[in-house]
């Protein structure tokens, strides 16, 4: 090979790696490490520090809903910040998660604040039904300090920063799977200029949460589900994924247009619903998490999975109703006239 040929062949392989890096890139907030991020396009993942210090805590707190797949690192937790299990910030947060402090409100509690001079700062409203379970504004606020104890009195930022690595190869590692299904909600959907965020953590318990405060900008935290290699198929990474990215859409349609199917519900469908749950949240959630559970195992099947479909939950059992319609249908776009059709399912015929 001439020389001219070998600097033709440098020159592309500079042009491709340049376009490669304009395409997805890796980035860091530096004043204490407060979060670690990939992009790519109209999405970002992210550890971040905010989540990581509240799961943290409940690590600590012998939570019993966290992933079990990152033992060896909530031992190293636990080891690492035993000694702050003896202060009466511990033990009033330790009572909460027996509480309100479960399943999504610590995701909400944590995206809801900001970090100014190192104190975790509400900038967000958290909604009102989250507050009450929570026990009330004054609570939550007790809380908020409670935790701020936790990152004055410890080394977190310090530990943080320590794992930078590890928590950029976890990125790395799952921010492919994440990324195709973020464009193949983009294809389904068909949203206009949206921006999706993710939040990853080692400790969140398998499955997701989402909580968007922007209509174009959806946003879901995931957890241990993003562990193929301890034995979760990448088929249950898909379908979780895009489950979670789905309330975002399912769940505004069902609320903004509540009026024209509420008077209508056929109520010997629902199951009883927990005397701490207001009827209307639950009325819709129930709707949405069938409708959604149906669709993301139908999207499973239209990948070309072999596997994948999860229907172990009784408690939805319309689900699969839904997806034996959808799979009649055939249909490869979520639009509104598909949602009107799903959500008759749930009303008494005129």
């Amino acid at each position: 090979m001439d020389s001219n040929c070998k600097k033709i062949l440098v020159i592309i392989a500079t042009i491709s790696l340049l376009l490669y890096s304009s395409c997805m890139s890796y980035n860091r907030r530096e004043e204490n490490i407060m979060e670690i991020s990939v992009l790519k396009n109209n999405a970002t993942i992210v550890y971040d520090i905010r989540l990581e210090a509240i799961y943290t805590i409940l690590v600590l707190c012998d939570y019993d809903i966290l992933s079990p797949y990152s033992l060896a690192y909530q031992q190293e937790i636990k080891d690492y910040f035993s000694f702050w299990k003896n202060t009466e910030s511990f033990s009033r947060i330790e009572s909460m998660t027996k509480a309100g402090f479960r399943f999504n409100r610590p995701v909400i509690l944590a995206l809801s604040a900001e970090l100014h001079e190192n104190e975790l700062i509400l900038n967000k409203a958290i909604p009102s039904f989250h507050v009450n379970l929570l026990g009330g504004n004054d609570k939550v606020q007790e809380l908020l300090a409670d935790i701020n104890s936790f990152l004055s009195e410890t080394d977190f930022f310090g530990f943080f920063a320590r794992h930078e690595s590890n928590y950029y190869s976890y990125l790395e590692g799952h921010s492919p799977n994440i990324f195709e299904v973020i464009s193949d909600i983009d294809n389904w959907y068909q949203p206009n200029d949206y921006k999706y965020t993710v939040y990853v953590s080692k400790l969140i318990h398998p499955g997701g949460f989402g909580h968007s405060f922007s209509h174009q900008e959806p946003v879901v935290a995931l957890g241990a589900i993003l562990n193929p290699d301890e034995g979760i198929d990448r088929y249950i990474t898909f379908n979780t994924i895009f489950h979670e990215f789905s309330h975002h859409f399912v769940d505004r349609y069902i609320q903004e247009n509540w009026e024209q199917f509420e008077k209508n519900l056929d109520t010997s469908l629902f199951p009883n619903f927990p005397d701490f749950f207001d009827l209307l949240i639950f009325q819709q959630e129930y709707i949405s998490e069938s409708i959604i559970r149906g669709l993301s195992n139908y999207y499973i099947i239209k990948k070309g999975f072999s596997a994948g479909i999860i229907f172990s939950d009784a408690q939805y059992p319309l689900s699969e109703n839904i997806f034996n319609k959808l799979i009649e249908m055939n249909i490869r776009i979520i639009d509104n006239d598909l949602l009107d059709i799903l959500i008759r399912i749930f009303l008494i015929e005129d």
